[in-house]
């Protein structure tokens, strides 16, 4: 093998890698990008809407059993009525999830805002603040952004990336804040 064969496969190596390592950055600014010009198709593109769906419903189901666990130790008859309560809150927190795990949900959460059914319909035209947004590698195939208000870093939330493919990322998770 010439010297020059050698020198080209190993630039496209280092090419291959380094966009490989940049791929997730990238994913993230074509989603920031989509956000901004109010794109959903483009922003949909990077999230895998049943299992954000299923990480979320998981989060608040837990979230609910552990305040039912609370209130057993408090009174005896606690136990029949968390259980009655998850019986008919549970589908309701599956239909607001549904309904919040939009694209238009995901843009304003890019954005540092919290969507909630009011602000989801008002869409307001005035500037935010620029929220802090951090991110980083959380293991070879899976990416975290950390996004927090300037003021209060307290409620910052995570929005976890999964590799679907070589160079595709997709939003699959969120980390809320309760």
């Amino acid at each position: 093998m010439s010297r020059t064969v050698k020198i080209v496969i190993g630039t496209v190596i280092v090419l291959l890698l380094g966009w490989y390592l940049a791929s997730p950055y990238i994913a993230l600014h074509q989603m920031r990008t989509a956000a901004e010009n109010r794109d959903a198709e483009a922003l949909s593109e990077h999230i895998d809407f049943p299992a954000l769906k299923e990480d979320l419903k998981a989060s608040f189901s837990a979230k609910m059993m552990a305040e039912a666990a609370k209130a057993q130790s408090d009174e005896p008859f606690a136990a029949a009525g968390s259980a009655l309560a998850m019986a008919m809150i549970g589908p309701m927190i599956d239909a607001m999830i549904d309904a919040m795990v939009t694209p238009q949900a995901v843009a304003m959460m890019m954005k540092g805002e919290k969507p909630s059914p009011t602000n989801m319909a008002e869409q307001s035209s005035e500037p935010q603040r620029e929220p802090n947004v951090s991110a980083s590698y959380k293991g070879l195939n899976t990416f975290a952004v950390t996004v927090s208000e300037p003021e209060d870093q307290t409620s910052s939330f995570k929005l976890i990336f999964k590799r679907h493919g070589f160079f595709n990322w997709k939003l699959t998770s969120a980390e809320l804040p309760m």
